[in-house]
């Protein structure tokens, strides 16, 4: 009787009925241990906790001791029951848990934007210590693409909905959230009522049925919004609690420092090793990167080729048009110059004007035809200055092919060089090779 006012069930509801009925699937097996424990020993057992639905459907913590009654041959044939509503006590318990396990999150967030070699391991790891507070279904990590004005998904643990790498914007969830500004749970209600007034709108290229939205978005040190996380659930019933919302907002913050810390790494690490004007590799790069190439082919075997080009009469641009019509001289060359070339190629600048080339696994022949090409590509670009006057690109391509014999990174550019020289000297805007 005190069970049915306690839950608010009749007697007929619960009376004859199998504890299962009441108690949380979760905490079944815990109570059957409980149970099971009691009829082997005979003795009282304390300390059970599990959840009790009531009549409303809610869940409540129960914490219980047992007393088992015995018949004349001690054997148990009932159990006499303490219940006790701990339920505030485990809110209490759990949301200090939590609150632990958050901060311990956002340390680790702080380590792995240092420690992750790459931008797409800091997502990893991200996805992986937020599953620990967040429920670990479907992941997405969305950034906002201003210049293009697309949304661009770096990272996404998700086999369930179909959505590009990048898209348009449009009228998604991540862009509603990028005007939202803040942390939210988005029922299927909430979002019936964004449909309604226009701010949102499931693009059919999405192919995706979210019933749930749990979300936060990233944002940059003034403020502003670049992107946002998020998990997704495809179900009906509740997916996110209140306590989420406030978990996904502190460590969205987190997330969003560590991403811009990852970018300006990445960013930095791009200018130390290339060209501000060209983006090819500087010299200094070139030219560790090659001696490691150089020095495998000498350990393991292979064949390699050095190209040393020169823009043809680049000094009388400059003096004529200024540094700044050289400079998309410059530019226009080495975009040229990757077309013409592999991306398994190091390119680099390595002068004012002069340009090295390390073809990996090319000879002689291949090699020659890769200058050609060049030479040829550059022939047919003039570049305009101003209305009426134009200016062609000419190069001289000096080619050199690795000899095996322990033939230094030096050596093999100074043969390239000397052919380079050769063909300035035959008259330029052409291509000579060493032996």
């Amino acid at each position: 009787r005190a069970c049915t006012i306690l839950l608010g069930y009749p007697v007929s509801e619960m009376a004859g009925q199998n504890l299962r009925q009441f108690v949380h699937p979760e905490d079944i097996p815990v109570c059957e241990a409980w149970l099971q424990k009691m009829l082997e020993t005979g003795q009282q057992q304390e300390d059970l906790e599990c959840r009790i639905r009531h009549s409303d459907g809610a869940w409540s913590w129960y914490g219980s001791s047992g007393v088992p009654a015995k018949d004349e041959t001690g054997v148990v044939i009932a159990v006499y029951g303490i219940a006790k509503d701990i339920t505030q006590r485990k809110i209490t318990e759990n949301a200090m848990r939590r609150s632990v396990e958050i901060q311990a999150i956002l340390r680790e967030i702080a380590e792995a934007a240092v420690m992750a070699p790459t931008m797409n391991e800091l997502y990893a790891t991200v996805y992986r210590l937020v599953s620990r507070v967040l429920p670990s279904g479907l992941f997405h990590i969305n950034l906002l693409d201003e210049v293009a004005g697309e949304i661009v998904v770096p990272f996404r643990v998700d086999d369930v909905t179909v959505i590009p790498a990048r898209r348009p914007l449009d009228k998604g969830m991540t862009e509603y959230f990028l005007r939202l500004g803040h942390a939210a749970h988005i029922t299927p209600a909430e979002m019936d009522k964004l449909t309604a007034a226009g701010e949102y709108t499931l693009g059919e290229v999405q192919k995706i049925n979210i019933r749930h939205y749990l979300g936060a978005p990233l944002t940059d040190a003034h403020g502003k919004p670049f992107g946002v996380i998020s998990f997704l659930s495809m179900k009906d019933e509740e997916s996110f609690y209140p306590e989420d919302v406030e978990a996904i907002s502190i460590i969205a913050a987190q997330v969003s420092m560590a991403i811009e810390r990852k970018h300006l790494e990445e960013e930095l690490q791009y200018k130390a090793i290339t060209d501000g004007l060209t983006g090819l590799f500087n010299r200094r790069h070139f030219l560790m990167r090659a001696e490691e190439e150089v020095l495998r082919i000498q350990r393991y075997g292979g064949i390699c080729a050095m190209l040393m080009m020169d823009i043809d009469h680049f000094k009388k641009v400059n003096d004529k048009f200024g540094h700044a019509v050289g400079d998309i001289v410059l530019q226009r060359v080495a975009v040229l110059c990757r077309e013409a070339t592999r991306t398994t190629d190091l390119l680099g600048r390595v002068g004012g004007e002069e340009f090295a080339f390390l073809l990996l696994e090319s000879g002689r022949a291949e090699a020659m035809q890769v200058a050609e090409r060049l030479r040829l590509s550059m022939q047919n670009v003039q570049i305009t200055v101003k209305e009426g006057i134009q200016i062609p690109i000419r190069v001289s391509i000096g080619v050199a092919e690795h000899h095996v014999s322990k033939e230094t990174l030096s050596d093999l550019m100074n043969r390239a060089d000397k052919a380079l020289y050769r063909a300035k000297s035959e008259g330029r805007n052409r291509v000579a090779e060493m032996e």
